[in-house]
């Protein structure tokens, strides 16, 4: 028979100390998932999954050549109105005079006159519209909000996407993530939880990254 060796230790009093093994994920804290403001093509993808980008370094850039034949229409519909406003103001004046002269109606005085705030109307909506368009065209290229890394990229050059002014949530284009400060996310039983305080020791060990 194998002999048995006892070994003896002298009772003595100590801290028991109490572990909970558990799992969780590990998340950062700041990270956005980057869709764009307005709908066109994707016309060229800047970053790749895994790089790290600044604070406002362009990331994905759209078609504009559409928005700005758009905006060179309006510009030119914008001078349009402002020469007919200048005209009808130029009229309700004429017959403002002719007016008090009693040389014409009433009724053809206030007629240039409603033609003249008409033509103010036009000029300002036509104005409303270049910069409609000047906002959209300034949202052609999508830049970092914050630096961090590429996560993920859905992004490709040719892609239709939906942005924001459709009404639509849009298309999520790639995820930014700021992995300076990351945190963990667990889940931990009833039980343990009770003994739980602030300040308490955590250690974190992962699977993927020995020591």
């Amino acid at each position: 028979a194998v002999k048995v060796v006892y070994t003896y230790a002298k009772p003595e009093r100590r801290d028991l100390k109490q572990t909970v093994v558990i799992n969780g994920t590990i998340t950062p804290i700041l990270s956005t998932e980057i869709r764009s403001e307005v709908s066109g093509r994707i016309s060229r993808v800047l970053v790749e999954a895994g790089v790290e980008v600044v604070l406002g370094q362009p990331l994905i850039e759209l078609d504009q050549s559409t928005l700005k034949v758009q905006l060179d229409d309006a510009r030119l519909g914008v001078a349009g109105a402002r020469l007919r406003t200048e005209r009808a103001e130029l009229e309700f004046h004429r017959l403002q005079t002719l007016a008090d002269k009693a040389l014409v109606t009433e009724k053809e005085r206030k007629e240039a006159e409603i033609a003249f705030h008409l033509a103010q109307n036009d000029t300002a909506s036509q104005e409303a519209r270049v910069r409609l368009l000047e906002n959209s065209l300034s949202k052609g290229v999508i830049t970092a909000p914050y630096a961090g890394r590429v996560l993920s990229l859905a992004a490709r050059p040719g892609m239709i996407v939906t942005g924001a002014d459709a009404g639509r949530e849009g298309n999520t284009l790639l995820e930014l993530a700021d992995l300076s400060r990351l945190r963990v996310e667990a889940a931990i039983n009833e039980i343990d939880v009770a003994v739980l305080t602030q300040e308490m020791p955590v250690e974190i060990t992962f699977e993927s990254v020995p020591e």
